[in-house]
């Protein structure tokens, strides 16, 4: 009897703080300046383990602050007054304002906060869900979420779900077995029978080590990236918000080596017509390139290189990289014309007299320059938001330059080492060259022994790069740095001078690894390229190991094909720290 005393006694508290909660947010409503203490005790109904800890309270709180926020804050932006205008008079109406909209926002921060932690929850909630059905009902939820706001959502939303851990899914694309079957060894009747124990005894095994659930496991993960896939794949065809656009390509991104098939020639001419956009920024492009050439060089290829042509990527990739360096796209005289010149040369001149026509030609010369000025103040701001730089130095930090460079590595390696067919050397030219002149863009030593690395892989996998290191050789014409054109900017003769002044870097990696491009570019000049010197320049050790306490690190051995194999973003992790040991060795010796 006492049990069930309990049981009702809970039941009369949980409905009597129902009950409470929506006379507070009732009451907030209806008059917000006289009961904004009302708000004030529903916010610290979140801090109450013993309320916030039922479940059924929770589904009633957080909905009815939001509602409640929803209706009471004004349209306008809140703006806090300043410390003389507090010290000045004004009218009891305005302080009283000014006393609300400063609670409003103190209390609203807490509701923000919570919100902010759902994110998050949901981010660490993927990253430790072993089973996967908790994360297919989030998705199926966000799913229903995104419908029901016609999938104009906060980007935040698309990010959550983009960081799901998915390895392993039903693969339909996979080829039928053959009927062949292996020819059976002839066994003797102790022989058979022994195997036959063997194998029922690992059948066993298999049952006992989870078998089904795994295969629950990946069907699980299928539902889940079909759930996800439709909601990037619907906020592509109809939201024009970037911000939105960015957090999608970047989770198509991460996912590009599951999609299937039957989505790939879809998404290909959605990512298509996205980076032909004008309004397609560095990180969105250089997303949309790595989600397309993951999905042509994974399964389904052959389906999306018979519709798909990959000039459009090489050239974009090409012109991405010009962007990193201030070339094509962003240069001052693209787009203008001999005549507009000419024309702006005589106005320039001809005001300089007091005529009426030279009077009237100086206005419009001030006019265009006014004009002029505007477009560059906004080209300057669409440029910060782009990139993220400061807006007084209009440098990338290093923790904004890093992912770019990282998946721009990553894509070049895509298009011109796994999809070797479909490269020109002239391309190939064309990327090296403007990876050489990334490396005077770039200020962090990491990043620039990461694209070292990646012109030496290049130069592995193509021999004639040899001729970017001859000076004299110029074939069909000079070299035209701001073509974005891979097969007409005459890369054939151009030269790596930039890889000379890295031979004084103050980074000791960096000027290692320009040592052995030069020498390596002199025994392909001099076409002592056999089998022999390809496995020593491959085999032979670059660097020192790194020094560290995980002895999988330590037993990195730092030649060409380890440093490739590890990746884009672990090996700049691993040519950061042995930079950082050898500065300080170099800092002791000095000092000893």
């Amino acid at each position: 009897m006492s049990a069930f005393t309990e049981v009702l006694a809970e039941r009369e508290q949980l409905i009597e703080r129902q009950n409470r909660i929506t006379t507070l947010c009732s009451k907030t409503v209806q008059n917000p300046n006289e009961n904004l203490g009302k708000l004030k005790e529903l916010i610290k109904f979140l801090s109450d383990q013993e309320i916030v800890g039922s479940k059924a309270i929770r589904k009633l709180l957080i909905p009815s602050l939001t509602v409640v926020f929803k209706d009471i804050l004004p349209t306008y932006r809140i703006r806090m007054p300043s410390e003389e205008e507090k010290r000045q008079k004004m009218a009891k109406e305005t302080k009283s304002l000014w006393i609300f909209e400063e609670t409003l926002l103190k209390w609203n921060k807490y509701h923000i906060k919570l919100n902010e932690t759902v994110s998050e929850f949901c981010k660490d909630f993927f990253q430790r869900d072993s089973v996967g059905q908790g994360t297919l009902d989030i998705c199926v939820a966000v799913h229903r979420l995104c419908r029901s706001m016609s999938y104009k959502l906060p980007p935040i939303v698309a990010a959550t779900i983009s960081v799901i851990r998915i390895t392993e899914i039903i693969n339909t694309d996979s080829k039928p077995k053959s009927d062949k079957r292996k020819p059976k060894p002839k066994l003797s009747r102790k022989e058979f029978k022994k195997t036959k124990m063997e194998r029922k005894l690992e059948k066993d095994m298999a049952e006992t080590k989870a078998s089904q659930a795994r295969e629950s496991k990946i069907k699980l993960n299928t539902l889940i990236l079909k759930e996800v896939l439709f909601v990037y794949f619907k906020i592509l065809k109809t939201t024009t918000d970037s911000r939105l656009l960015s957090a999608v390509l970047q989770g198509l991104s991460n996912y590009a080596h599951l999609i299937n098939v039957e989505y790939v020639d879809n998404l290909l001419q959605l990512l298509t017509a996205y980076i032909n956009k004008e309004s397609c920024n560095l990180l969105d492009g250089l997303h949309c390139i790595h989600t397309a050439l993951t999905i042509i060089t994974g399964p389904g290829a052959s389906t999306a290189l018979e519709l798909q042509d990959l000039t459009k990527f090489h050239n974009h990739m090409y012109e991405i990289l010009g962007r990193f360096i201030h070339f094509g796209r962003d240069l001052p005289t693209s787009g203008v014309t001999r005549l507009e010149q000419k024309d702006w040369v005589v106005k320039g001149y001809y005001h300089l007299s007091n005529t009426p026509a030279a009077m009237a030609s100086r206005q419009i010369a001030e006019e265009k320059a006014a004009k002029e000025k505007i477009k560059k103040k906004k080209q300057a701001k669409l440029a910060i938001l782009e990139t993220g730089a400061d807006p007084r130095t209009s440098v990338l930090s290093l923790d904004q330059i890093e992912p770019p460079i990282d998946l721009l590595l990553s894509c070049i390696a895509l298009i011109l080492v796994k999809r070797r067919r479909e490269s020109s050397i002239n391309r190939v030219l064309a990327f090296v060259k403007r990876l050489s002149s990334l490396t005077l863009t770039v200020t962090d030593p990491g990043c620039i022994a990461n694209i070292l690395i990646s012109i030496m892989g290049l130069m592995r996998a193509y021999s004639q790069t040899e001729v970017l290191f001859d000076s004299e050789a110029e074939i069909g014409g000079p070299y035209i740095p701001n073509v974005n054109n891979v097969d007409f900017c005459q890369a054939a003769s151009a030269t790596l001078w930039e890889v000379s002044l890295l031979l004084d870097h103050p980074s000791p990696v960096v000027s290692k690894l320009a040592h052995c491009i030069f020498k390596w570019g002199n025994e392909l000049g001099s076409n002592d390229v056999t089998s022999a010197n390809l496995v020593k320049w491959n085999t032979m050790p670059l660097l020192p190991a790194p020094k560290t306490n995980d002895p999988q690190e330590a037993a990195i051995v730092c030649n060409l094909n380890t440093l490739l194999s590890l990746g884009t973003t672990s090996c700049r992790q691993t040519l950061a720290r042995i930079d950082a040991q050898l500065c300080l060795s170099q800092q002791e010796q000095q000092i000893s």
